[in-house]
């Protein structure tokens, strides 16, 4: 395991870390969170609201991407 600082985005990885936080019940699409929700074709929003998750403190989402 390594890891790495910069953008999470332009770095080839076979998992990345992202923090979420919680906006009026939903997750926060904004930042690196909304660029991640681009570049996964608005999936992950989506798989975050059938999970019902908002990235509140102690919950985690895992997002298969698929190669993306």
């Amino acid at each position: 395991i390594t890891s790495t600082t910069g953008d999470p985005l332009s770095q080839p990885a076979d998992a990345v870390i992202l923090p979420a936080t919680p906006a009026n019940g939903d997750l926060d699409l904004v930042g690196t969170i909304a660029r991640a929700n681009d570049a996964l074709g608005g999936e992950l929003a989506a798989l975050a609201r059938d999970a019902r998750f908002a990235g509140t403190r102690g919950t985690t989402l895992v997002v298969p991407t698929l190669g993306n």
